[in-house]
């Protein structure tokens, strides 16, 4: 027989358990729905070896609208990092009329009747993955009447969604999940790392998911080694293989305003913080995409004093500054001339006055954003962004006279 000593058992021992330590936290935490606390207008069925949870009444608030319409989850993860949030459900024969819901936004017990608190899901009758190879993000095919996986975090086709934060020292929280529209099962929920893959037999097997998407060896960026980077923007469907093309990043959607902080103080920072870690854990150039802009700004604003405004405006400065260090180039404002912040609803804004408006140069409101952005990123490279000017002589003479102003 043989013999092994102590000092080597120990240390395979210790392998072993690294190993499937590090598999644990790089493999998704998934919940049977039937398992949570579930409100009373929930049933729970079962068909085959599927036992799930659909809802008996019908909704079309913009929140849950009662305790009974809620689903609660107490959830203990593995590791402190960013997670997504993915569902296993099943649209009814109505389609479009069996497949909206709620999440929550954020962690923690949510009011029921209050609408910042929930994230609605609508439209997924024909989004979704069936196939087991198959990686599951927010788009696919899938219809209704199949049993199919949503990445919701990255599921745009109706409110912004979020990746989920969890911090050290709080590694187990409540999540909850609301009805809407009937007609919608739901088998299980998945929380899985934010920087990872997980295909259909990953979440369905409780499996590992994979960092790299495309497989085979890594190529060089296109613009390696030339005088100029070659960027795009960063979101779901960008991730796979990013750094074989690109060597400069920016958030799609996660850097507007309206995305981070859609209700106020409760800022959702999980995929710029991914897009932002990409960036610089690989050496990327990165570009914050965008402080003021008249557009994807938060609602709550547009109604508020001036002098209210111009305290928010800055204290979202100072929260990206503080978060975000290290920032290349950073895009003050976006589409002065197309789109500026002077407008309610649809997300337009209504700050400008709080910036100083008009003022003597008809455009103080910018002079304004940008002497307070170089006070908060003293660093970096600050930009002005505007569309369709080349073709357009009068946006050519009035852009080129926003640019000369000091």
């Amino acid at each position: 027989m043989k013999k092994i000593f102590l000092p080597s058992l120990i240390f395979l021992i210790c392998n072993l358990f690294t190993s499937l330590f590090v598999q644990a936290q790089n493999s998704p935490i998934v919940l049977e729905v039937e398992d949570a606390t579930v409100g009373s207008d929930f049933n729970v069925d079962q068909v085959g070896d599927v036992r799930y949870v659909t809802i008996g009444t019908n909704g079309t608030a913009n929140n849950p609208q009662s305790a009974s319409r809620v689903l609660s989850f107490e959830v203990t993860f593995s590791k402190a990092q960013n997670y997504e949030l993915y569902v296993r459900c099943r649209v009814g024969a109505g389609a479009a009329d069996d497949d909206s819901f709620f999440y929550g936004n954020g962690f923690g017990a949510k009011s029921p009747s209050t609408d910042a608190d929930w994230i609605r899901v609508n439209n997924i009758y024909s989004v979704g993955y069936v196939g087991g190879d198959q990686v599951v993000d927010g788009q696919g095919i899938a219809g209704t009447n199949v049993w199919k996986w949503i990445n919701l975090s990255e599921f745009t086709g109706d409110a912004t969604p979020r990746i989920f934060e969890v911090t050290e020292g709080a590694l187990t929280q409540t999540f909850q999940i609301g009805a809407r529209e009937n007609g919608l099962d739901f088998d299980k929920i998945a929380f899985a790392r934010a920087d990872y893959f997980f295909t259909v037999s990953n979440l369905d097997n409780i499996e590992e998911g994979t960092d790299n998407i495309g497989g085979g060896e890594k190529t060089l960026p296109i613009a390696e080694g030339k005088p100029k980077f070659l960027g795009n923007v960063y979101s779901g469907s960008q991730v796979p293989a990013f750094t074989n093309y690109w060597n400069q990043v920016t958030p799609e959607n996660a850097g507007k305003w309206g995305s981070v902080e859609g209700t106020r103080d409760n800022m959702n920072w999980g995929e710029l913080d991914a897009a932002y870690a990409l960036a610089k854990e690989n050496g990327l150039l990165f570009k914050f995409h965008v402080l003021i802009w008249g557009n994807q700004q938060p609602s709550w604003i547009e109604n508020l004093p001036a002098n209210e405004q111009l305290e928010e405006i800055v204290e979202w400065f100072q929260a990206v500054a503080a978060r975000y260090p290290d920032i290349d180039f950073i895009e003050v404002v976006n589409e002065p001339i197309n789109d500026p912040p002077n407008s309610a609803g649809s997300g337009g804004g209504n700050y400008i006055n709080a910036l100083g408006g008009t003022g003597e140069t008809g455009w103080d409101w910018i002079l304004e954003a940008f002497r307070m952005a170089r006070q908060y990123f003293p660093n970096a490279q600050l930009m002005i962004n505007e569309y369709n000017i080349v073709n357009n002589p009068n946006n050519i003479n009035t852009y080129t006279a926003i640019l000369g102003l000091k």
